[in-house]
């Protein structure tokens, strides 16, 4: 298993040599702001502490501990601390190609 670290932010990035389609990124106590900006992989993120202000789609989303958020390949969108205060969360990246041909080979 593949880990590196980011010292200005408590995160970290895990992969597995048998998954390298999928990247698990960590944060923790964050109150660490984003500027508009896309992914090439299917992303999943769970709320696991605080709340979290999306902005997805033309619109504006609060994402509470407990719940997940999806965002497709290439859509901008930006999630930050909402109010200012801490939040932690997992987001799983996945590959859209290796997840497109996985839906298709069903």
């Amino acid at each position: 298993m593949t880990q590196k670290t980011t010292k200005q932010i408590d995160q970290s990035f895990k992969s597995h040599p048998s998954f390298p389609q999928l990247e698990l990124r960590s944060t923790y106590n964050s109150k660490q702001a984003y500027k508009a900006h896309s992914h090439s992989e299917f992303s999943i993120g769970a709320i696991e502490r605080g709340t979290t202000q999306i902005q997805y789609a033309g619109k504006s989303h609060l994402a509470n501990e407990g719940q997940l958020v999806l965002i497709e390949p290439h859509k901008v969108h930006s999630c930050n601390p909402y109010g200012g205060q801490q939040r932690s969360y997992q987001m799983l990246y996945i590959d859209n190609q290796w997840y497109q041909n996985k839906l298709t080979s069903l």
